[in-house]
């Protein structure tokens, strides 16, 4: 797990995968849903197929963390998940960064993703693209 703190907004982290685990704010522990597993609180999922084929649904995850920025007001964030031939079928053919950048003094936080599709790879088509956050039920 990776924590960033800001001094307003706490993130934790899945490392590498980079799931938002956790989100603290204004004295609450946690506003994300504890109840549900780690992976199930905050992701980047995609509806993607190969062209003929039915939709799939597919959760993001990375499997490279890096430190893109480490500034003294501004931290940004990398979990890159690459595209590799043994993924065929059941991995969407494209490279996926996900990317979260922490700023001093802001009560939030910028959450993005690259999608790299380099030459040579499959055709796709990608129908959906979304970041989820599963706040805490009250």
């Amino acid at each position: 797990m990776l924590v960033i703190d800001n001094g307003i907004i706490s993130v934790t982290l899945s490392n590498p995968e980079g799931y938002v685990t956790g989100i603290s704010y204004n004295g609450i522990h946690n506003i994300l849903e504890a109840e549900n597993e780690k992976q199930n609180r905050g992701y980047l999922d995609v509806v993607w197929n190969d062209p003929g084929k039915p939709y799939s649904f597919q959760r993001i995850h990375g499997t490279k963390f890096s430190i893109i920025t480490a500034e003294e007001n501004l931290v940004e964030v990398s979990f890159l998940r690459t595209w590799e031939s043994s993924m065929n079928g059941t991995n969407v053919p494209i490279n996926i960064d996900i990317r979260y950048i922490f700023r001093s003094g802001n009560s939030g936080f910028y959450s993005y993703a690259i999608f790299d599709r380099p030459k040579g790879l499959s055709a796709t088509e990608v129908v959906q693209i979304k970041i989820v956050y599963k706040l805490e039920k009250r």
